[in-house]
């Protein structure tokens, strides 16, 4: 009828039907008649398809739009995540248990940016008297700088030759 929202014409439910495009001009009879196909699928479905059924975006976990996948190690994770394709280490080959080590080695042992302690990233350096974080004091002769072999001597001069005590000494 006249003034009816077209939308509200079509079918409620699921199928083929026709519909019959009827035009009238200003008279009773109508001008002209069509009749059209009509195939309804229903509702879209969580994946955006018209009558579809929500397999085109299931995940491995069964929710639509989850995100979710079967990795190469069959597990079902998200595919940028940290535990996709865990099982591999690596080196590339499942299960060999070989990681990064903290300074980004495959299969390293920390040592390429460890410091002399041992600690990755650390910034402790073998001081020039052979001590790891050491100050260089530990072999410094008197005179503060290290291994110069300078002392003391018995008359408290730095590199004296004991000087004050006489030739009787």
């Amino acid at each position: 009828g006249r003034g009816t929202d077209p939308l509200a014409l079509l079918p409620k439910e699921v199928g083929e039907f026709e519909v019959v495009l009827v035009v009238a001009y200003g008279g009773d009879e109508p001008s002209q008649q069509s009749v059209m196909p009509l195939d309804v699928l229903g509702p879209r479905d969580a994946c955006g398809k018209c009558g579809g059924d929500n397999s085109t975006c299931l995940g491995c976990d069964g929710v639509p739009a989850s995100g979710l996948v079967l990795d190469r190690c069959g597990a079902c994770v998200h595919p940028q995540g940290p535990l996709f394709d865990a099982c591999f280490g690596c080196d590339g080959v499942r299960d060999s248990g070989i990681a990064l080590d903290a300074c980004g080695v495959c299969g390293g042992a920390n040592e390429s940016c460890s410091d002399c302690f041992g600690v990755p990233g650390g910034v402790a350096v073998v001081d020039a008297c052979g001590v790891c974080g050491g100050d260089g004091s530990s072999c410094a002769g008197c005179d503060g700088v290290p291994n110069s072999g300078l002392a003391l001597d018995k008359c408290g001069v730095c590199g004296g030759g004991d000087a004050c005590l006489g030739c009787d000494g």
